[in-house]
């Protein structure tokens, strides 16, 4: 199968006259694509590695069949829709192949991002996990065209699903039901009841909310299982709630060190935290379960769905910079007790804070994290006034946004400040820099965050102001002239600053911190 030639119905041709910098994959099918059952399709692949990418090119990485259906929650309810799909054989069978340089498997997804208008949000938080050496599904940005219909900018995703190169899991068989085998294969979530039917159990600890709270099967499915085996995941993973939540749950060989990888907990609290992911620990929250030959523990991850985090929610404060999403934002109906329990061990918040230092000193550094938002945008760039001119969005809202840019460098940026505000935050907070003790204070900052100015509360007229940066040092000094006056910060650079009140007497009234998104 070539490269689509005709008519595109929602794309003249002239669009692409310059070609794309980006891989190109070309769909064709009879049947419309709908949520289920999967229908068959052709799709091919046009990706020159050295040179810019034409519809007139000939396949390069793939030009078979496959069968696809839409995929999401309420992102089915988008006009730009995502994809499942599998590679398979002519007569329908699985067949495991290598798209665009990733590892061979058969299992796909196509994100199409369309309410993160800067399109980068997924990449973003994958590419942070590859940093701190976190498996994440590999991805590749695409563009993609459905029956010569030009759909726009694509990230080609792998599928969360046991694989040597995927998650390194032995593979669990209907007859493993004894001894060793029986104990690990198994990847388990806490997520939104839709999608594919894979079975569930319900714990017997409610959610922060007092919820009933249940644990998905994701891979195997639970009809896949043999019933010992789903006997035994149950009762392994109620073992470890029962040991968290027990009196003893610090003891290293009682309580819950002795179920869980550490390591992996707090490596996705911190990305939850950090990208202030409104769905984080509660949904597309997987982990999984190794052998007990292979260490036994429950391991959190891979990492999953963050299209709506880092400033781009306007619920469950999910657009403000300061406050932590797992205790501050007022959404805990369906977050699990075990985030906030494990908080309760001071070793466990010591080795969050430690963990945190370590990564900001290089792998989320902010001159790091802000290479990766300019390499992402770099590459789309070219490609980016297609996507926004296929799906006409900017300047307009789309749930749920917290923010609305007229201009893609505008969502770009606003990416970049929001998230270099959030981790300068997080430094106050998880002890990393030389953080007040005492605040907030009587000092009263209203709005706060802000972008433009913010008003000083309460009657201090004849003080005086000074204004912080993280580092301590003073960089602005106001003089207090009436009750109630307002102070611009509109030409400050993003971030977390600190507001010391000063009395006619040169004596400490109070402190506060401004967060500049």
């Amino acid at each position: 199968m070539g490269a689509p030639l005709a008519f595109f119905t929602q794309a003249p041709t002239d669009w692409f006259a310059d070609g794309s910098n980006l891989p190109l994959v070309f769909l064709s099918t009879e049947d419309s694509i709908v949520d289920d059952p999967r229908v068959g399709a052709r799709m091919s692949i046009v990706n020159n590695d050295s040179d810019l990418n034409h519809l007139t090119d000939d396949p390069t990485d793939y030009d078979g069949p496959v069968t696809i259906e839409i995929r999401g929650a309420s992102s089915q309810a988008f006009p730009k829709k995502g994809y499942s799909f599998e590679t398979v054989d002519e007569y329908g069978q699985n067949n495991n192949v290598s798209l665009l340089g990733m590892p061979s498997e058969n299992d796909w997804i196509l994100h199409g991002p369309y309410t993160d208008k800067s399109l980068i949000r997924n990449a973003l938080v994958y590419e942070l996990g590859d940093r701190i050496h976190r498996y994440v599904s590999r991805r590749r940005f695409c563009e993609l065209f459905v029956n010569d219909d030009y759909r726009g900018v694509y990230l080609l995703v792998e599928k969360i699903k046991r694989d040597a190169n995927r998650v390194d899991l032995a593979k669990l068989l209907p007859s493993d039901t004894l001894g060793d085998e029986l104990t690990g294969g198994y990847i388990l979530k806490f997520d939104k009841f839709n999608g594919e039917a894979s079975g569930s159990w319900t714990s017997p600890y409610l959610t922060e909310g007092g919820q009933t709270s249940y644990i998905q099967f994701h891979h195997p499915k639970q009809s896949d299982l043999h019933p010992a085996q789903s006997e035994y995941i149950e009762q392994h993973v109620t073992a470890f709630e029962h040991a968290l939540a027990s009196e003893e749950f610090e003891d290293p060989a009682m309580g819950y060190a002795a179920f869980i990888d550490v390591q992996s907990f707090l490596d996705l609290h911190l990305i939850n935290e950090l990208s202030k992911n409104v769905d984080g620990f509660r949904s597309s929250t997987f982990f999984y379960k190794e052998k007990d030959s292979d260490g036994g523990k429950l391991v959190m991850g891979p990492w999953w769905d963050y299209n709506i985090a880092l400033g781009n929610a306007n619920y469950c404060e999910g657009e403000r910079t300061e406050g932590f999403q797992l205790t501050d934002n007022g959404c805990f109906d369906f977050v699990p007790f075990w985030f906030s329990r494990l908080l309760q061990h001071e070793v466990y918040q010591s080795r969050l804070e430690q963990t945190w230092a370590e990564y900001r000193s290089g792998p989320w550094s902010d001159a790091s994290v802000c290479g990766v938002i300019d390499s992402l945008s770099a590459m789309l760039s070219f490609v980016s006034g297609r996507d926004h001119a296929r799906w006409p969005r900017l300047g307009g809202y789309v749930w749920p946004n917290a923010f609305v840019g007229d201009s893609y460098q505008e969502e770009l940026a606003y990416v970049k400040d929001w998230t270099m505000a959030r981790m300068h935050w997080m430094d106050f907070e998880l002890g990393l820099r030389n953080r007040p003790q005492d605040m907030p204070n009587t000092v009263q900052l209203r709005p706060n965050p802000t972008s433009h100015f913010f008003t000083l509360g309460g009657q201090h007229q004849g003080s005086t102001l000074s204004l912080y940066n993280f580092h301590g040092w003073e960089i602005e000094k106001f003089e207090v002239l009436y009750d109630f006056q307002s102070f611009s910060v509109g030409h400050l650079a993003s971030g977390v600053y600190i507001v010391q009140l000063w009395d006619d007497q040169d004596q400490l009234v109070g402190r506060s911190k401004l967060i500049k998104p």
